[in-house]
């Protein structure tokens, strides 16, 4: 675990981060950094992925986040 307040910072930004790992199949990981993080540290990039996701939603002109514009894509090709 990195415990530094600016290493755990940068955890949590990758964790919120909007990029993410595939496999060679093209299954989405999940972000690695997530398991570097203490219980209260998940919980802290799980409220700032919420804000994160509000305000690419606020930003969007359809009103979607882009997980939501990721799935609409992958679902009309």
């Amino acid at each position: 675990m990195c415990e530094s307040p600016k290493g755990i910072d940068l955890l949590v930004e990758r964790v919120i981060s909007l990029w993410c790992e595939r496999s060679p199949s093209g299954e989405i990981n999940s972000a690695l950094a997530w398991y570097d993080l203490a219980g209260n540290d998940r919980e802290r990039a799980f409220r700032e992925s919420v804000v994160a996701r509000l305000i690419e939603v606020a930003l969007d002109p359809r009103g979607l986040s882009t997980t939501a514009s990721a799935v609409i894509a992958e679902i009309v090709r």
